[in-house]
């Protein structure tokens, strides 16, 4: 389910003409930028190799530890890809049209009982029907995933945060998947449990091969990949597609899709992580993602970024932009969670209120970006 929102298209006149060299540090925060993205994705693929051994070590002796176990890699490797979705929106390796590295890893919502059963179907779902995949195959799941309707989902994060937690049905908590799904024989709770313990693996698998496709693209030592070239074409078209990274997230993605559709609906089919209860962590880590990326942070070192740039050249308005900022994480920090019980009630409810503040927050935030853009002759969409 997906809710349209107005966006604001901004547009400006350059001020540096195409080639025209930059001579106030922005080549610098290029390649900040561009170092900062493989360290990232890094440290995503190294997350996701450590959910994978959990994951190996569920299947193959399912039990309440080993499926906790698994639960808390989810959880754990989880922030590491969302400090990652800052550097969307602009045509680089995680949106390849050809491979859809995005929609492979992170696609959302999804129709869980495209995957597996749900309540009152217990045959539902690719896991209990080979005559929809016959056989279980990394292949099989990609050209499953997405192909008829955008939420019948196969495969990424949200694939497998349900695979481990199943439906949310709680009030109060996450999902409550039973290890037992997962067993052959006495104490099974769930047919196709082979099946089942099949594709949790293989999908986990695929989701650490299509991060390390991307953060290949990103590797620097390769004057052939993505970043390299990223590095040395002229510095006002990367810093376009940087900002636009961050507009797009802040005001269309996070402002639109992932909040004001839950905010708008009231259900938590619409929330981002429905199944962990993890969705206020995915708000708070995208914000993080965004910071580093406008400041140009490593592993907690400032480096050359973007809020220099703005600095040097409107200080009023970067001040504002450094407000804005500390105030959309703020906004996130006070969302009560979990984040589905926020969604409930009349807008003057605690939550509601509280989530209302961080959509504006946020929205305001990507419009800061769009003008901050401006002010340094940038051209950028907040579509």
């Amino acid at each position: 389910m997906r809710a349209s929102f107005p966006v604001v298209l901004v547009v400006v006149v350059a001020a540096c003409g195409p080639g025209q060299p930059a001579a106030d540090g922005r080549a610098e925060v290029v390649a900040q930028y561009a170092a900062l993205v493989h360290t990232r994705y890094e440290d995503a693929v190294s997350q996701a190799t450590a959910l994978e051994a959990k994951v190996k070590a569920f299947v193959q002796a399912p039990g309440a530890q080993t499926l906790e176990d698994a639960k808390q890699a989810w959880l754990s490797a989880r922030p590491s890809y969302l400090r990652t979705e800052a550097f969307r929106f602009y045509g680089g390796p995680i949106d390849d049209e050809v491979n859809n590295y995005e929609g492979q890893i992170n696609s959302w919502p999804l129709d869980e009982n495209f995957i597996d059963y749900v309540q009152g179907e217990p045959a539902a779902g690719l896991v209990n029907n080979p005559s929809m995949m016959p056989s279980i195959t990394i292949d099989a799941m990609s050209a499953h995933n997405q192909k008829d309707k955008e939420t019948q989902v196969s495969t990424g994060w949200h694939a497998i945060e349900f695979l481990l937690w199943g439906q949310d049905l709680s009030d109060t908590g996450p999902g409550a998947r039973p290890f037992s799904d997962y067993v052959t024989g006495q104490g099974a709770t769930a047919a196709n449990q082979d099946r089942r313990r099949q594709y949790l693996a293989l999908v986990t698998t695929k989701l650490v091969a299509d991060l390390e496709a991307v953060e290949h693209q990103w590797d620097l030592d390769d004057p052939k990949s993505y970043g390299a070239a990223f590095v040395a074409d002229d510095p006002q078209k990367s810093l376009e597609k940087i900002f636009t990274g961050l507009g797009q997230l802040s005001f269309t993605e996070l402002g639109g899709e992932r909040m004001a559709a839950a905010y708008k609906s009231k259900d938590q089919e619409d929330e981002h992580s429905c199944f962990s209860d993890n969705t206020h962590w995915d708000f708070v880590y995208d914000q993080v993602g965004i910071v580093e990326a406008y400041k140009g942070i490593i592993d907690g070192k400032d480096g050359p970024g973007l809020d220099g740039l703005l600095k040097a050249k409107n200080k009023k308005l970067y001040d504002a932009l450094e407000a804005q900022l500390a105030a959309t994480t703020q906004a996130y920090d006070a969302i009560p969670q979990p984040f589905d019980q926020a969604l409930k009630g009349d807008d003057a409810s605690p939550g509601r209120v509280a989530m209302k503040a961080s959509l504006d927050a946020v929205r305001a935030q990507g419009e800061s970006f769009a003008v901050g853009a401006t002010e340094l002759g940038l051209t950028i969409s907040l579509q």
